[in-house]
């Protein structure tokens, strides 16, 4: 029987999932890499494209060295639950001067067993190493491997979610390979990450925590604050201000969750952290590190009263350091929820079941603005190719009639081009503050166009 009084329960959130949560936000994975979300630490798996190999896709199979003359240089990535390896042409002979990578990364494995079918090749000429990780180095003697006409079939199991294997064959004589079968078993309670007795129920790649106790005689069980997604509304401090050292943006969290999961009533309950980014929640782009939002005593016991009653933390405020960034960078803002290490009292947060962290974050996009100029000082001075400015870019500023650009800038904004072409004056380094009177000796100006001419009037 389900108990489902106005108890304050218990959800799930250990700095296990704290680590997954913020794994795929920074965007670790390179060279189009995908980052996915993943049970075993640390938190995530990077997806890598064809050559890439290592732990964010960093690594380049191509660059591996190798002996012997011209080594052909093959990989494949497996993300499957099952799988086959086969040496190259199985199950005819494999070639010779071969160096090929087989990479598995399966984001829900915590075992990955090997099945070990058939294995031949020329004993100490021909090799199949292997590693328990992302990352391989064919030359490093550590290396565990397969060599001769291997004895030891069978199946061998890794505690791990990623293997990678290295063929190499030397350069006379053709093996007959291998052939390798793989599978998984998946364990998100592996960790034992509830608390307080809880029991930890395994969902997808995910979980729930649930208290059991008996009383007169029946079994009643609850369980924690289970959240069906997160959203983002942006009420100040859009749009962003590129470059601003400290650029403040109020929101509002709103919270979703499972109405069959805990409630949880208290003070110090939550955690928010704040970042932009060049992507959503997918992780496909490029964020900044994250920071905390400051939460006032309100905000912070906001409460979870009706499980499946939407709940909204109100006017967070978060504050962006944007010195290093232009707009292209902060196209969204995001937020990440987690429960307060010094909630009062403790409690379990978890996706709800059928979720994933992913929900525990969100974003939204917003707009943004560069340096704008507010007004400008006639002059008819100036100079086409500046040389540099305080803010380490050069060849800013190229003046055109009613516009400044440059046609040879480096900056990272794009610029007007037209042709009526005018100078800037005396100190072609200035650059522009932001919020500040640029004038004064360096001011850049135009002299004012005539009137247009009147209707059916030639110009004069």
């Amino acid at each position: 029987m389900e108990h489902k009084g106005p108890f304050i329960l218990i959800v799930i959130l250990s700095c296990f999932t704290v680590i997954k949560a913020e794994g795929c936000s920074i965007n670790p994975c390179q060279n189009g890499g995908t980052c996915e979300l993943a049970i075993l630490e640390p938190g995530y798996i990077c997806l890598c494209s064809l050559q890439w190999i290592g732990r964010n896709c960093d690594f380049n199979v191509d660059s591996i060295p190798t002996p012997g003359p011209s080594p052909v240089t093959c990989s494949w990535t497996y993300t499957g639950t099952t799988g086959l390896l086969t040496s190259p042409n199985w199950p005819d002979r494999a070639g010779i001067n071969e160096l090929c990578i087989y990479s598995i990364r399966i984001p829900a494995a915590t075992t990955i067993f090997i099945h070990l079918n058939s294995f031949m090749s020329e004993i100490y000429k021909d090799d199949l190493f292997y590693t328990t990780g992302p990352d391989f180095d064919i030359s490093d003697p550590s290396n565990f491997g397969f060599n001769g006409n291997e004895t030891r079939l069978g199946t061998y199991s890794f505690d791990t979610n990623q293997m990678t294997f290295g063929w190499k064959s030397d350069h006379t004589i053709e093996s007959k390979g291998f052939n390798i079968t793989y599978s998984i078993d998946s364990n998100p309670c592996i960790n034992e990450p509830c608390r307080n007795g809880a029991t930890c129920l395994p969902s997808g790649i995910s979980y729930t925590c649930q208290i059991c106790s008996v009383q007169d005689g029946e079994e009643f069980c609850e369980r924690g604050v289970e959240v069906t997604g997160t959203s983002i509304s942006i009420t100040s401090g859009n749009p962003i201000v590129e470059r601003r050292n400290q650029h403040q943006v109020t929101f509002d969290l709103n919270i979703g969750t499972n109405p069959e999961g805990g409630s949880v009533i208290g003070n110090n309950l939550w955690a928010v952290s704040f970042y932009y980014s060049t992507s959503d929640i997918s992780g496909n782009g490029v964020s900044s590190p994250s920071s905390s939002v400051v939460l006032t005593p309100f905000q912070s016991r906001t409460g979870i009263v009706s499980p499946g009653v939407p709940t909204t933390l109100e006017e967070l405020s978060g504050t962006l350091n944007l010195t290093l960034a232009v707009c292209r960078d902060v196209q969204y803002v995001c937020a990440i929820l987690s429960r307060n290490p010094s909630s009062d009292p403790p409690f379990f947060i978890s996706p709800a079941p059928g979720s994933d962290e992913s929900v525990m974050r969100s974003c939204v996009p917003v707009k943004c603005r560069g340096n704008a100029i507010k007004a400008r000082n006639p002059s008819p001075v100036g100079n086409e190719s500046p040389v540099r400015n305080r803010r380490d870019v050069s060849n800013l500023w190229y003046m055109v009639a009613g516009r400044v650009s440059s046609k040879r800038s480096n900056s990272r904004r794009p610029r007007h081009n037209q042709s009526d072409e005018l100078n800037v004056p005396n100190d072609p380094m200035r650059g522009v503050d932001t919020g500040r009177d640029n004038r004064g000796q360096e001011s850049m100006s135009m002299p004012d166009r005539p009137p247009p001419p009147a209707p059916g009037r030639p110009g004069l």
